[in-house]
């Protein structure tokens, strides 16, 4: 089912510019150029990235995604699902979409920010209602997508998010220095 129609239904999808009449199967094998075309730019090291997201074809594209993106991916179909994976499996970082059953997106960050284990971690919202990004930012969000996500966008945010996480995580010994002047050391 690509974009809720069924198997072997047509759909439009825009890819690198251009608009084209184009099935699931070819979808995922235009994402996968992509991520392909990005992943040789930057390496990855192997990080965790949760996907807490209702349409299995949203999870199924993303989980090739970020595969070829070089992270490990798990999944969650819902909410509640999505907690437990998070204090079990403890990710780098979790992608929720916020219309989800059982628990929606914007309670479920709310309860993983309220527990400690959880608190941490960095979330990616997306969603197809671009007015939920104030809300997003409200419950500790870390960044907001609105579907549909390109694979560029997504890859990129993912990659930022991270790095923030990193820098904001750091002691202060271990954060960056600026190069010492030399005309100032006067230690010599």
């Amino acid at each position: 089912m690509c974009n809720g129609r069924p198997p072997g239904a047509r759909c439009r999808f825009r890819g690198s510019g251009a608009t084209t009449e184009c099935g699931l199967e070819s979808r995922l094998s235009v994402v996968a150029l992509h991520v392909t075309q990005i992943a040789n730019l930057s390496s990855v090291s192997e990080r965790t990235i949760l996907v807490v997201e209702d349409t299995a074809e949203i999870r199924q594209v993303w989980q090739r995604v970020l595969t070829n993106g070089g992270y490990r991916v798990l999944q969650a179909f819902d909410g509640a699902d999505g907690i437990r994976q998070a204090r079990e499996h403890q990710p780098d970082l979790i992608v929720m979409d916020i219309t989800l059953p059982l628990l929606d997106g914007i309670s479920a960050v709310q309860k993983l920010k309220a527990d400690r284990s959880t608190a941490h971690m960095p979330v990616i919202f997306v969603s197809g209602d671009a007015f939920a990004a104030g809300r997003a930012r409200a419950v500790g969000g870390a960044a907001f997508l609105a579907k549909p996500v390109r694979a560029a966008e997504l890859l990129n945010t993912i990659a930022r998010t991270l790095a923030e996480a990193a820098d904001a995580g750091a002691r202060p010994e271990q954060r960056p220095h600026p190069p010492l002047n030399a005309a100032a050391d006067t230690r010599r």
